[in-house]
């Protein structure tokens, strides 16, 4: 993983060929002007909820093939306590 602007957006590795990679770019915003609490996109990217709902969709899928007990409760777990 690589850092391209901090907090913002970064630069994955491929895990079959990891000199190549996608970027995973967070919405980005910067206030109107100095000291306004008006923000205004700057670049558009996706957010932290959604990144997760990947996620969760992810370990639902993998051990809908590859069930693990231990990797489910702890799944579920999580998800409940939100």
């Amino acid at each position: 993983m690589k850092v391209d602007i901090p907090g913002h957006s970064y630069r994955l590795s491929n895990h079959d060929k990891p000199d190549t990679s996608q970027v995973l770019q967070f919405i980005q915003k910067e206030p109107l002007e100095e000291g306004d609490t008006e923000l205004q996109t700057v670049i558009d990217g996706t957010t932290n909820e959604e990144v997760l709902a990947v996620l969760v969709n992810r370990m639902e899928y993998l051990n809908s093939k590859f069930p693990c007990r231990e990797k489910y409760t702890h799944q579920k777990e999580s998800h409940h306590e939100s």
